[in-house]
């Protein structure tokens, strides 16, 4: 039994291991208001700062992130995936928010159109959806959630957790 204890124990130590070391992003990565998915000003100026609409050749391309100095170190060259109208950003990042650890954050933009972002962690989507939910999210078992809760209204934001490309994700989209 003392065998299977200390087995337990340096499993848990070592699956902690690596965010212990990662650079905490709470502070930039922070929301006004997680009810309702509304970014701080830096969070949203970083967000707007990702996509750059080129007039003269008509497309979407990457622009000149907006990181704070302390952070950007732990944010990786975004990479487009465009697909007709619609177009994907990627960040790498390094570092935790509240705890999980980060894969990433995903921008989706749709020209003429709303888009959203992600965060995607390097967890499953059960535990994203705890940490989310100790943030405020509010977000249902089903996986996502309307904070206009169906009113008539032309825009809406849409705030989920989900599994993307294999991890967990925190998502608001508008639409």
């Amino acid at each position: 039994m003392r065998r299977l204890t200390v087995l337990v124990t340096a499993t848990a130590l070592l699956a902690a291991a690596p965010t212990a070391s990662l650079p905490v992003l709470d502070q930039w990565l922070s929301f006004v208001d997680p009810h309702s998915c509304e970014a701080s000003e830096q969070l949203n100026t970083f967000l707007h700062s990702v996509s750059i609409w080129d007039e003269s050749s008509t497309k979407m391309r990457i622009g000149k992130l907006d990181v704070p100095a302390a952070y950007q170190a732990f944010v990786g060259k975004p990479t487009l995936s465009s697909k007709g109208f619609e177009h994907t950003f990627t960040i790498p990042i390094k570092g935790t928010w509240h705890g999980l650890p980060m894969h990433s954050i995903v921008v989706f933009e749709r020209e003429e159109s709303e888009g959203g972002f992600q965060f995607v962690f390097n967890a499953p989507p059960s535990a994203v959806r705890e940490v989310v939910n100790q943030q405020g999210f509010n977000v249902p078992r089903s996986g996502w959630r309307d904070p206009d809760d169906g009113a008539d209204i032309v825009i809406g934001v849409f705030i989920g957790v989900s599994r993307y490309n294999g991890r967990g994700s925190l998502n608001c989209f508008v639409g």
